[in-house]
């Protein structure tokens, strides 16, 4: 059987944002809890159970899903870009880079560093035109979990 998740944001371990990199997922021991006991998994892409985790004394990686209208982005998305393109409504996603994601179909997908805040954001969109084909534009800065102090 394989298990899959839905996409999410970042991990944490109590307030604290964890980094799950290949070497602890390599080093890590997955099992299933059923009705009739636990069973060791051959590693693949599974998770503990919350309740084997405490019972045993060891730590529980949760998950953080942030998301702006059903799109969801973690702490390298900066802007939502919202807009009416005939007709649909569509979610571009700004990341620091200034790459443009999400729903953006559009030829220039590249802000430059300069104009990545909301009036830069709008000053791009007119310079491509952009402002003549959507029926409606919103610019929105996306809010993300505050991180722990080191």
């Amino acid at each position: 059987m394989q298990v899959t998740t839905t996409p999410f944001s970042s991990y944490y371990v109590g307030s604290d944002q964890f980094e799950l990199t290949y070497d602890i997922i390599r080093e890590a021991e997955f099992f299933v809890i059923t009705s009739s006991g636990t069973i060791q998994c051959d590693i693949l892409n599974a998770h503990c159970n919350f309740s084997y985790a405490y019972k045993n004394d060891m730590s529980v990686v949760a998950k953080n899903t942030s998301m702006f209208n059903g799109h969801v982005y973690n702490e390298h998305v900066l802007f939502a870009i919202s807009y009416l393109l005939d007709g649909k409504q569509k979610t571009a996603l700004v990341a620091r880079s200034g790459f443009i994601g999400g729903d953006w179909d559009l030829r220039y997908n590249m802000i430059p560093q300069e104009l990545l805040t909301k009036e830069g954001i709008w000053e791009f969109i007119k310079q491509c035109g952009y402002e003549k084909l959507f029926q409606g534009v919103g610019i929105d800065k996306l809010q993300h979990p505050p991180r722990a102090s080191p």
